[in-house]
């Protein structure tokens, strides 16, 4: 499969772009940012926070700090108006199901045969007996009651 960005911008991409996300950064010029979230059917300014909020997520877990029990609103993604059912509350916005729906339906483009999305349901739905132990649920990392039978998650 090719991958996303040399569909659009050539061979030479990752040679001119390697280590940067570019659609976040400001010497990406808007009719680029447009062909990149057209590509992935989204809008610009909301793609645009959701590269922002995986960057953060993956600088977070790269370091070894916890994420799954912060409400940490830095950087939280945009809602899309597709997905706006999706997604938590206003105040959750910055938990864990904030930041999976936007790389779900990214992966969803970029690889749609991936597994990815089917294996962190099943590390979420293994998480609620050991979260119970101490007793909390699903609503602490942002996942509303029967998240995992919607047609999102299936």
């Amino acid at each position: 499969m090719t991958r996303l960005p040399t569909r659009l911008f050539g061979s030479s991409w990752k040679q001119r772009h390697s280590g940067h996300c570019l659609i976040c950064t400001q010497a990406c010029f808007y009719p680029t940012k447009k062909a990149i979230a057209k590509a992935f059917g989204f809008d610009e300014k909301i793609l645009v926070t959701w590269f922002r909020s995986i960057n953060l997520l993956r600088n977070v877990c790269a370091h070894h700090s916890r994420f799954w029990n912060k409400n940490n609103l830095v950087n939280a993604p945009g809602v899309a108006k597709s997905l706006r059912a999706e997604f938590p509350d206003h105040t959750d916005r910055g938990r864990v199901a904030a930041r999976a729906v936007p790389l779900v339906a990214l992966l969803a483009v970029i690889d749609p045969e991936s597994d990815w999305k089917q294996r962190f349901k099943s590390a979420l739905l293994s998480a609620p007996a050991a979260m119970a132990k101490a007793g909390l649920d699903m609503s602490v990392i942002g996942f509303r009651p029967g998240w995992d039978t919607r047609r999102f998650w299936i």
